[in-house]
């Protein structure tokens, strides 16, 4: 039980970390990691060339790593 409720502790960490992210972040950064789209998916979605999507994933991730470093979330 002790496993389960890190885990747990871990994903409402990075929720609330997300969460501070501009929307524009977390939506590339959800496309990408959950829901496993491609540049060219994301990109259509967004309206933007494929290779902006890696820039725009690229500059989202690292937000994402500034935002949990300043909270003290990195784990």
């Amino acid at each position: 039980a002790s496993d389960v409720y890190k885990r747990q502790e871990r994903v409402d960490l990075l929720s609330r970390g997300l969460e501070k992210l501009l929307q524009r972040d977390r939506d590339i950064l959800m496309y990408r990691y959950i829901l496993e789209m491609s540049d060219e998916e994301i990109a259509g979605l967004l309206n933007i060339k494929p290779g902006s999507v890696r820039m725009c994933l690229s500059r989202a991730r690292k937000n994402a790593f500034a935002v949990l470093e300043a909270e003290e979330m990195l784990i």
